[in-house]
């Protein structure tokens, strides 16, 4: 609410940080499609209202001023290292559950990889589509060996999005890879 009223916003669709923050808040349209081809509108609404963090963080940290570059920099490397440590440890746990543990030779199932309980497998595809997309912008102005250190990241959390097995979030990793298959 503090960010709403006092705080001084820019918008200037020429900056990355703008042209971020419009794709990600597009992601909330997502829900807003869903809406219209539910048949349990009353269980909808309110995941439509838990879900609107996708739409204000976006727009929180598009539009502030208070953050400048090397903040956000240093935002964006933590979130990628701790998008890797939970696709990592998420995978680990999958495979140790699925396959010595419980001794199948089944392929695992999304919801098994995700380590954290409580935590929806659609919200870690977000974090994981989010972190391709700061991995691959850091590519663009990386000159050195971390380069292939994000691109193991990337290739991570594509790991990660194909085996929770969500439709809309592989279509997203789909355009993502595309736009910066053109892009690079």
């Amino acid at each position: 609410l503090s960010w709403l009223l006092f705080s001084k916003k820019s918008f200037d669709i020429s900056v990355l940080k703008t042209k971020l923050m419009v794709l990600f808040s597009a992601l909330y349209f997502i829900y807003i499609i869903g809406l219209i081809y539910t048949a349990d509108s009353k269980g909808s609404i309110s995941t439509f209202e838990a879900k609107s963090a996708i739409l204000f963080f976006p727009l929180i940290f598009g539009t502030t001023g208070i953050l400048d570059s090397s903040l956000l920099r240093r935002i964006a490397t933590h979130f990628i290292i701790a998008t890797a440590i939970a696709s990592a440890s998420g995978l680990i746990y999958g495979v140790y559950q699925n396959y010595l543990q419980a001794d199948s030779i089944d392929p695992i199932p999304g919801k098994n990889i995700l380590l954290f309980p409580g935590f929806r497998p659609f919200l870690m595809g977000l974090f994981c589509l989010t972190a391709i997309t700061i991995a691959f912008e850091k590519i663009r102005i990386t000159t050195n060996r971390l380069k292939y250190v994000l691109y193991a990241c990337i290739f991570l959390f594509s790991i990660t999005i194909f085996l929770l097995s969500i439709r809309m979030l592989m279509a997203c990793w789909l355009l993502i890879i595309i736009f910066y298959i053109i892009k690079l």
